[in-house]
């Protein structure tokens, strides 16, 4: 069972940007490889809407992990991964309902 058990409720992005070492030589010529091992780590960018106990669990938590400490997570659909959350932004759109935007990066530990 994941750390992080909550799922966005809309507005999920993924982003994708593979790491790569380049070599480019005088006749305009390329060679390509990955950088390391795990090179293609996923960035998410989501979006929880929820009510304002469910929003303060969710800030808590993230707050507990700093940015610095992985957590696990299971999105909709996929397989568990190690994640940390280095930036969110909490929205108050009404009296019992606000929003918490958050970032997500894969790492590998």
């Amino acid at each position: 069972m994941s750390d992080f058990s909550y799922q966005p409720a809309y507005g999920v992005r993924i982003e994708r940007e593979p790491r790569v070492v380049a070599a480019e030589f005088g006749d305009g010529y390329q060679q390509r490889v990955g950088d390391g091992i795990n090179t293609d780590p996923q960035t998410w960018e989501l979006s929880f809407n929820r009510l304002l106990a469910d929003i303060d669990a969710i800030e808590a938590f993230l707050a507990l992990k700093a940015g610095v400490t992985a957590f696990t997570w299971t999105p909709e659909g996929g397989s568990e991964i190690s994640i940390v959350c280095p930036r969110w932004q909490r929205i108050k759109s009404s009296h019992s309902v606000e929003s918490i935007n958050a970032t997500f990066k894969q790492v590998f530990e």
